[in-house]
């Protein structure tokens, strides 16, 4: 039997498939062959954290609860679908959220940044990808999953950090 990873049940699911039948044979039309094309609505997972984001955040939140983390520290772009889904499903776990959030200019609060400002009551600064590298104080413990963008292949470095 397989063992997997303790998750929280965060997600919607299961969502549904539908059929594409007017693409499939818009395609058989044209002569292509191909099966019968279907898509899995993971849009349906939550209404904020719609995706394949919140099932990673599963996996990945019910790591940083065992380890008796209390802060919750991400990094991505202004309108990062990741930390939108990390700032509201940390703040609904009881959980602070830090985010890390990148951007070549001063960005508008609108979409996604909008939504992490709201969730998380306080007005969003940018930082330069240099800030990472940056050490906080933290009360307890925190759990950090920062994503690194090296030549266009993602690195992913998970720490664990107690005071």
């Amino acid at each position: 039997m397989i063992s997997y990873p303790d998750r929280l049940n965060l997600a919607q699911i299961p969502t549904p498939f539908h059929r594409l039948d007017r693409l499939t044979e818009q395609l058989r039309s044209q002569g292509a062959q191909c099966p019968q094309l279907w898509i899995k609505r993971d849009d349906q997972t939550g209404n904020l954290t719609s995706g394949n984001k919140v099932r990673k955040l599963e996996f990945l939140l019910a790591e940083a609860r065992a380890q008796g983390c209390d802060t919750l520290i991400t990094s991505g772009g202004v309108q990062s679908n990741h930390c939108r889904a990390t700032a509201v499903l940390g703040t609904q776990l009881g959980f602070r959220v830090h985010l890390l959030l990148r951007s070549d200019t001063e960005p508008q609060p609108v979409g996604n940044l909008l939504i992490d400002q709201l969730v998380l009551h306080q007005r969003l600064q940018r930082h330069n990808p240099c800030f990472l590298a940056q050490c906080f104080p933290f009360s307890n413990s925190c759990y950090c999953n920062f994503f690194a963008n090296f030549n266009n292949a993602f690195t992913i470095a998970k720490s664990f950090i107690k005071t």
